[in-house]
């Protein structure tokens, strides 16, 4: 659906401001975004770029790496979900010269592939589903509420 509505809304260039304002009641503090001690934050997301470049840059992140409106037919690999955002923020990184994934934040278990490379998971608000499985694939990992 995602890709549809992208599609057809992107002739419009819509303001996108109204819309992320909308959404900041239901925004979360997560205290390792102002950790001064990373040298780069990435928000990495399947949101549409269109907002989510919007809220990086209200969050002061140092890069958005986001769906983009779509430039072709549908495929598989248009959403920045699961491998395409692991392949996405790897690329990222090596671009910068840095190769390793410090602390990755996540409430979804989508992100298992970057799960899989991050030296430390944060993972918000995890349900016994999502704890089961990172348990049985042996990915460390914090709690937060």
């Amino acid at each position: 659906m995602k890709y549809y509505v992208l599609k057809t809304t992107e002739p419009y260039k819509l303001d996108y401001s109204r819309f992320v304002e909308s959404i900041k009641k239901h925004k979360r503090h997560i205290e390792e975004i102002y950790n001064p001690e990373f040298s780069i934050k990435i928000l990495a997301t399947a949101a549409p770029s269109c907002y989510a470049n919007i809220i990086a840059k209200n969050e002061k992140f140092d890069v958005c790496l986001a769906t983009e409106f779509p430039t072709k037919s549908y495929s598989a690999d248009y959403e920045n979900k699961g491998e395409v955002k692991k392949n996405n923020v790897l690329q990222y990184l090596q671009s910068i010269g840095n190769y390793q994934l410090d602390t990755f934040v996540t409430d979804h278990l989508d992100d298992l592939p970057l799960m899989n490379v991050a030296l430390n998971n944060v993972i918000y608000n995890p349900n016994q589903f999502i704890e089961k499985e990172l348990y049985k694939r042996d990915i460390t990992f914090k709690s937060r509420i």
